[in-house]
């Protein structure tokens, strides 16, 4: 048997391993149902694995030893090591340095990221991350709005972080300065600001080209050296190009998701329990069925529940679960008092906690109508608690209405 205790999984040592005396390497021959043969090969050194894969069409051609003899050269010249300077080797590194080269053709963009940073997937911007997710680059693409002037962008990116973040976990670094990016005149400013867990800094830019605005941010270790973290922007900034005209034609207008309006609400109804409540359209769903909705949001969530019941046997269940879970998150009840909302008459708790250093916070609704009962609940890092994310909380409860109290 074979397995990993942190993982958690184990197996029966499996068969076809290979102890080369010069390289080791995991074996592995399959077949599909089509008939093509798969030889795979895993090497490791050090924290890598590499995989060698050959796949042969025809099964007969893996049967016969003298074909099978140059597959299994081709495979056994696999070395983990590169003969630097020999001139008959060609290199297929796009790496320089410490960077490698990256293009996204449809946007017309090309930077250099640190080798060794993973590119995130996200449909709205370009991203590359360290391992520890603590480092990234990130370059959003969208169209430019009429009469926008750098200057009115670089307030209103600071006024967006002000309204999402609490002023203690927010530091703004340095003013909007001058400067150039990609042959056209910038912006550049710098942000450092905590989710309760750990800092991070980030060094931004803001530019125009032609009809789109282009953001850069460029988040690095504060623990880094001064000279780590010039190299990181300078390389960046010095190496990204946006050729306009190189653009995919079909992406004309690009809309951008800064400019949601953030209190825009949207109404969900319960119509068996005949209530309903106003939330911000931009929050994404995340659970969904008859009687109970979650919603995620930028540092929190909320649960809004309807049905059948009575809030007594809710609310100790509750009060509870806070209890039993005290000494994991360090819960503080601060507010536990009857309160009337929309006519309907129920309870609110307030509750505070800790989990791994990250203050947050939970207030609970529960309230009653006629036969049904309600739950409101969100949880919200203290790092999000601005007066800005307070209003729309409050807009939301200030919704509710109920249809019918039978």
């Amino acid at each position: 048997m074979i397995g990993d205790s942190y993982y958690g999984w184990s197996m029966k040592y499996p068969t076809g391993f290979v102890n080369d005396p010069k390289q080791p390497y995991a074996r592995l021959i399959s077949k599909d149902s089509g008939g093509w043969v798969y030889e795979e090969r895993a090497y490791q050194s050090r924290d890598r694995i590499f995989y060698v894969t050959l796949v042969i069409y025809d099964e007969a051609d893996f049967r016969n030893p003298a074909k099978y003899s140059g597959y299994k050269d081709l495979l056994d010249s696999f070395t983990l090591s590169y003969p630097k300077g020999r001139s008959t080797v060609k290199d297929l590194s796009t790496v320089e340095g410490n960077f490698r080269w990256y293009t996204q053709e449809d946007m017309g963009l090309k930077l250099k990221v640190p080798a060794n940073w993973q590119n995130s997937y996200n449909q709205a911007f370009t991203q590359f991350s360290s391992a520890d997710g603590r480092q990234w680059i990130k370059v959003k693409i969208t169209s430019k709005e009429e009469g926008l002037t750098l200057e009115d962008w670089a307030k209103r990116h600071e006024q967006m972080y002000r309204d999402q973040i609490n002023e203690s976990y927010l530091k703004v670094d340095s003013a909007p300065a001058s400067t150039m990016v990609a042959g056209v005149p910038a912006i550049e400013q710098k942000f450092s600001s905590s989710d309760g867990a750990f800092w991070y800094s980030e060094h931004d830019f803001f530019f125009f080209k032609g009809n789109y605005k282009v953001y850069v941010e460029i988040a690095y270790d504060p623990e880094a050296t001064e000279q780590e973290k010039k190299e990181l922007v300078q390389t960046i900034k010095q190496s990204l190009t946006v050729n306009q005209s190189a653009m995919n034609p079909a992406m004309g207008e690009i809309a951008d998701d800064d400019l949601v309006d953030q209190n825009q609400m949207a109404t969900i109804k319960f119509a068996e329990q005949k209530f309903s409540i106003s939330i911000p359209e931009h929050w994404k769903e995340i659970r969904g069925d008859g009687i109970t909705k979650t919603y995620e949001f930028l540092g929190g969530n909320a649960m809004i529940l309807a049905g059948p019941g009575k809030i007594a046997a809710v609310r100790k269940e509750v009060e509870q679960s806070i209890k039993e879970n005290s000494s994991s998150y360090a819960y503080l009840i601060k507010e536990n008092k009857p309160i009337t909302v929309a006519g309907a008459n129920g309870y609110k708790l307030y509750v505070v906690g800790n989990n791994d250093g990250a203050r947050f916070e939970k207030t609970i609704y529960l309230l009653e109508k006629g036969k049904n009962m309600y739950m409101i609940a969100f949880t919200v890092s203290e790092w999000v608690k601005t007066k800005a994310l307070e209003q729309r909380l409050q807009k939301i409860i200030d919704s509710i209405q109920f249809t019918d109290g039978k």
